[in-house]
């Protein structure tokens, strides 16, 4: 047994010499005489007494030298009188003992003052003592500097799984004196077999995603999975760990899929409702928060941006083909500006071209066609550059015909009005041919919603 296996939130309420009572120099006939009036105690039923199994865990640690020492180094050491120690070596180990608790993050802080100071050497030099003193050929010198070197690790463990259930005790991993890499190494052995369930579940999740089950894998990713990556989030965000963010994100990859997969099959089916939309757009939100990769994140925003928020409400039908009337407009306008609030954006471009092909008033024609414009992605910045580009290029040839009118007179500068007119036409024109381009790409009927599937 090494000072790691201890390191746990029990390690002294389940010290051997705390369950037995006996100090850490116990020689050999202490421990025998001690156990007898224990186990004699405990048969009798006396009050306030570890268990017999306790006893005899603690017992057991007693007859092994190795894990005797291991847990000498979790208890009080005492006076230095007999060990040859320095006293304040002693001193210093018993306040570090005494200083921790376990319901106070705080004393972590104080206990790891004084064990910073026990690793510059005190602490190998009286384990080496102590190995004089117990004389058992099983503890050799490099187990116990074996066990000296690995305390730090331990301790630094210790902090790691108790900071793994409370936040609290995560600013207090970065006191130990120890390095960077021990800090990660003692947060991987955490971490290590929690990411192994989060791998097999996520495995799995992935199984039941092909063979058609997208509600079963949803829910082993977030039975699973996302409950443990939670708890290890804290933990690896103090560390660069990159397994951890791999594991991460293939399960976010496999989340987005269920929730892509389910929301086409129910829209097939007919049986897509507001209710399915909020468990499959909460699925989506799941997926952001463990996505790793950049990339898989712009694909998963964009599939949670294009599935709709619920079945699109049916268009309002024009009352004639030939003009519209004022009420007809204002209902397109709120119907367009409620699809567009309810997230619906997937159905709003199928919807108006196939209302374009309707209606034969110009007049309509251009209104759907202005408010089509005004939901492309980037018609915005589109409209911004354009009228940008107008005030420029007015300027210029405002510029031009006053030099024109005089340096050359009244008729040059009226033929520069009428070339000028005609190239921003030519350039209106140019623009709205490449803007129907751009209207006919985006109101293909056909269009999807893109992603990791």
């Amino acid at each position: 047994m090494s000072p790691v296996d201890l390191a746990t939130v029990d390690v002294y309420r389940k010290n051997a010499f705390r369950v037995t009572g006996l100090a850490t120099t116990a020689t050999g006939r202490d421990i025998r005489n001690r156990r007898q009036k224990l186990v004699s105690a405990v048969r009798v039923g006396a009050a306030d007494l570890p268990s017999e199994q306790e006893l005899s865990a603690a017992f057991e640690v007693m007859s092994s030298p190795v894990d005797r020492l291991a847990h000498e180094i979790f208890w009080f050491w005492g006076s230095s009188t007999d060990c040859g120690c320095p006293e304040a070596v002693h001193a210093e180990h018993d306040d570090a003992v005494r200083a921790f608790n376990t319901e106070d993050p705080e004393s972590l802080a104080a206990a790891a003052k004084h064990w910073n100071l026990l690793f510059s050497g005190g602490l190998r030099d009286h384990l080496r003592r102590r190995r004089e003193a117990i004389d058992d050929p099983r503890l050799d010198a490099a187990t116990v500097d074996d066990l000296a070197a690995s305390v730090p690790l331990a301790l630094v463990c210790l902090t790691v799984r108790m900071a793994a259930d409370d936040e609290r005790y995560l600013p207090h991993l970065r006191t130990w004196r120890v390095s960077p890499e021990l800090i990660e190494d003692a947060v991987d052995r955490m971490v290590s077999p929690l990411l192994d369930d989060i791998v097999t579940a996520t495995d799995e999740a992935r199984r039941l995603l092909n063979d058609d089950l997208p509600d079963n894998a949803a829910e082993l990713v977030l039975e699973k999975a996302k409950p443990a990556l939670a708890r290890i989030g804290p933990l690896v965000a103090e560390v660069t760990h990159r397994r951890a963010a791999t594991v991460a994100n293939d399960a976010a990859v496999v989340l987005n899929n269920c929730a892509v997969e389910l929301g086409e099959a129910a829209r097939k089916a007919g049986d897509y409702d507001a209710d399915l939309a909020d468990q499959i757009l909460g699925w989506f939100d799941t997926a952001l928060e463990l996505v790793t990769v950049d990339e898989d994140r712009c694909s998963i925003l964009e599939n949670r941006t294009l599935m709709p928020r619920s079945t699109p409400r049916r268009k309002p039908k024009p009352a004639s083909k030939k003009r519209t009337d004022p009420a007809t407009m204002r209902s397109v306008h709120g119907w367009i500006d409620g699809v567009t609030a309810a997230g619906d954006a997937y159905y709003l471009y199928p919807l108006l071209a196939e209302w374009r092909r309707e209606v034969t008033d110009p007049d309509f024609r251009t209104a759907l066609d202005v408010m089509l414009i005004s939901h492309l992605p980037d018609e915005q910045q589109r409209r911004a550059t354009r009228q940008r580009n107008w005030w420029i290029g007015g300027a210029v040839a405002a510029g031009v015909v006053l030099m024109t009118f005089r340096y050359a007179g009244l008729i040059p500068a009226l033929l520069v009005v009428v070339i000028a007119a005609g190239a921003a036409g030519m350039i209106a024109l140019r623009a709205r041919i490449r803007l129907d381009r751009r209207i006919a790409v985006h109101l293909d009927p056909e269009k999807t919603p893109g992603g990791l599937l």
